[in-house]
């Protein structure tokens, strides 16, 4: 590996990496060898204190293998204990929002589809950096569905996520 930065060559000096888990490569005071490296914050991600800063694991294996810590790092797959180096990628605050799941308060079970009682419709809708796009009413839930998909496919890109 040439061109490695600062940051790399210090992460692959202390850590070993294995299938999305980190595991010191050092004995030390606290240190126990063998035993995967974090603890779960309030959020669910992994995280652990390293040279006196408090950093979630993903971002310690994006950094391991990409040498920099970029915005966001964010789960390709929506799957927060997913820490392999695979579903792992940098990402801006929007991106990382556009790669959001479904809302817990979705009824429709389409995200981005709400039904409109007063309309009998159903309304797709989207945001676009940070604008609020209305992509209109729909009699089929279908519809909508296929609507809201088409729009974040063009608009989110790689970051564009359904369910």
């Amino acid at each position: 590996m040439q061109d490695q930065s600062d940051l790399q060559k210090q992460l692959l000096e202390d850590f070993e990496y294995k299938d999305g888990t980190l595991y010191w490569k050092k004995k030390g005071r606290s240190r126990i060898m063998g035993k995967a490296l974090g603890s779960h914050d309030k959020d669910g991600y992994l995280q652990m204190c390293y040279r006196y800063k408090t950093l979630r694991i993903h971002r310690l294996i994006f950094a391991m293998h990409h040498g920099y810590f970029p915005e966001i790092v964010d789960h390709i797959d929506g799957n927060i204990f997913n820490n392999k180096i695979d579903n792992l990628r940098g990402a801006t605050f929007l991106q990382n929002n556009y790669n959001t799941g479904i809302s817990k308060r979705n009824t429709t079970g389409v995200k981005g589809v709400c039904w409109k009682q007063k309309k009998q419709r159903y309304l797709a809708s989207c945001k676009v950096n940070g604008k609020a796009f209305e992509l209109g009413y729909f009699k089929l839930i279908e519809d909508a569905a296929k609507a809201i998909e088409e729009f974040r496919k063009k608009h989110h890109g790689e970051f564009a996520r359904h369910k």
